[in-house]
């Protein structure tokens, strides 16, 4: 069956929503689908408010997957900060072979709205994959409830997202619960260990977008070094790795404001490659996502394939994926401060609950008769 992925934006780049649709892309093509991606020419969603940044390769092959990137618009003008996401000059809407299914997320860009139209131009399914997030108004617009109404099926990462689609009206059997462990590449086996050198090194991955609460983060770590009653605490470093985005100019003021012995034990970095994440992961002590807003927070599983423990804010889809193992959730930057002050004064902490994350996400298994099951009822 030939099937489309169509996504804001794409690898090398990217969002949670993007990397689940890759993931998503690539298990279609382990069972033998043509699959195809399709894309913006922009590396994240400022990027289509920034008329000099690059644009990357029209078209190249991802993991034996052709992916093509159409041209956008892009003009930095407020009025177009109230569209979230790439506004295409133009697409093939005509190929040789249409698609059967389209795929396409998440909101609240206007790829799922692309990704519709192609759909029911070609009259093919559409799934969705809305990677929804209750907490922020873009995802509560009316247009993002039409649109919901609209998919044949829809994916979601959580029995909380089920919940939230069914109080908004959607069908309940339109909605597929997707448990699936995305990060399991980067496992390490039962036997291996995690390591916890010196100095304690506390770890954000994720983009610098203001939902991620960064700025939380920084002032948690302040407080830390000046408060924490630990030698360990006293001794922590924190890394900040992931894309810059429109707001990272507020975080490198808040950055600049922090006491120089402070500001010397931060280093934030860009975007890092897959080998430098795992090499942060197996550096780090603990992983912190403040974030007020997740779908699923690829991130703590990330830190779990390499038995290390999380902390996280404390936000309705995280109950579910942690339940009581594996981190800790917490609802302040004060809190946080003195949950890894605890934590550092019983290192021992660490590694168990590292290894009870490990052990909880080994369990996610998803099962891909769901797929095999739709798709030949649709073929």
């Amino acid at each position: 069956m030939k099937i489309l992925v169509f996504s804001h934006v794409f690898r090398p780049q990217g969002d949670g929503g993007s990397f689940l649709l890759a993931w998503l892309a690539q298990q279609l093509k382990q069972q033998g689908h043509q699959v195809e991606i399709w894309a913006s020419d922009g590396r994240s969603s400022d990027d289509f408010l920034n008329p000099r940044a690059p644009r990357l390769a029209k078209k190249q092959k991802w993991q034996g997957i052709l992916v093509h990137r159409w041209p956008t618009w892009r003009w930095g003008k407020p009025i177009l900060r109230r569209l979230v996401g790439p506004v295409f000059l133009w697409l093939n809407w005509w190929p040789r072979q249409h698609f059967a299914v389209v795929i396409s997320g998440p909101f609240p860009t206007l790829a799922p709205f692309y990704g519709w139209f192609l759909a029911r131009l070609w009259g093919s399914r559409f799934i969705m994959v809305p990677c929804w997030h209750s907490q922020e108004v873009g995802f509560q617009k009316k247009r993002s409830r039409w649109l919901l109404q609209k998919a044949d099926k829809i994916i979601a990462l959580s029995n909380y997202e089920k919940k939230q689609y069914q109080k908004l009206g959607v069908d309940r059997a339109k909605i597929i619960v997707l448990a699936a462990n995305l990060a399991r590449g980067i496992m390490l086996t039962k036997k291996q260990k995690a390591k916890f050198t010196p100095p304690p090194l506390i770890l954000f991955l994720g983009s610098q977008a203001a939902h991620k609460q960064i700025d939380w983060l920084l002032e948690a770590f302040r407080q830390l070094k000046e408060k924490g009653q630990s030698q360990n605490a006293r001794e922590a470093k924190l890394v900040i790795a992931g894309p810059r985005t429109l707001y990272s100019p507020v975080i490198d003021e808040i950055y600049r404001h922090l006491p120089v012995k402070i500001r010397r034990d931060v280093q934030i970095l860009g975007p890092v490659s897959a080998k430098k994440k795992v090499e942060l992961l197996d550096r780090a002590w603990v992983l912190v996502n403040p974030s007020r807003a997740e779908s699923l927070s690829l991130v703590v599983m990330e830190a779990w394939t390499r038995k290390k423990p999380v902390i996280v804010n404390d936000l309705p889809v995280l109950r579910e994926v942690m339940g009581h193992v594996g981190g800790w959730r917490v609802r302040s930057s004060e809190a946080l401060a003195d949950t890894l002050d605890w934590w550092f004064f019983q290192p021992g902490w660490l590694k168990s609950e590292g290894e009870k994350g490990y052990a909880r996400l080994r369990k996610r298994r998803v099962a891909a008769s769901w797929w095999r099951d739709l798709l030949t009822k649709w073929s």
